[in-house]
C-alpha cells in the first residue's frame, strides 16, 4: 500500500526571507519590478556571473542572515524579564 506524502505548512512566523539570486543588477531591479509589493518579502542579491560567483554571493548572504539571526536570538534571549 502506497503511503500518502507528508504536507507541511509553516505558519507566517516561520516564513520570513526568501533569497533571489540573480548574476547582475539589471535582472536584481527586474526581479524587484516584478516582485512589486510583494518585494518586501525577499532578498535579491546581484552576486556576479558565474557558478562560482552564484555560489560565493549566495554563501556570503545566507552566513549573514544567520549571523544576524543568531544575534537577534541572543538579544531576546539575554532580555531582562
Amino acid at each position: 500500500m502506497a503511503s500518502s506524502p507528508e504536507t507541511y505548512s509553516a505558519s507566517a512566523a516561520e516564513i520570513k526571507r526568501v533569497l533571489i539570486v540573480t548574476a547582475v543588477d539589471a535582472e536584481k531591479e527586474a526581479v524587484l519590478r516584478g516582485l512589486g509589493d510583494q518585494a518586501a518579502h525577499f532578498d535579491v542579491i546581484a552576486a556576479g556571473v558565474g557558478p562560482a560567483s552564484a555560489a560565493a554571493g549566495t554563501a556570503a548572504a545566507l552566513a549573514f542572515a544567520t549571523a544576524a539571526a543568531g544575534a537577534k536570538a541572543l538579544a531576546q534571549s539575554s532580555a531582562a524579564p
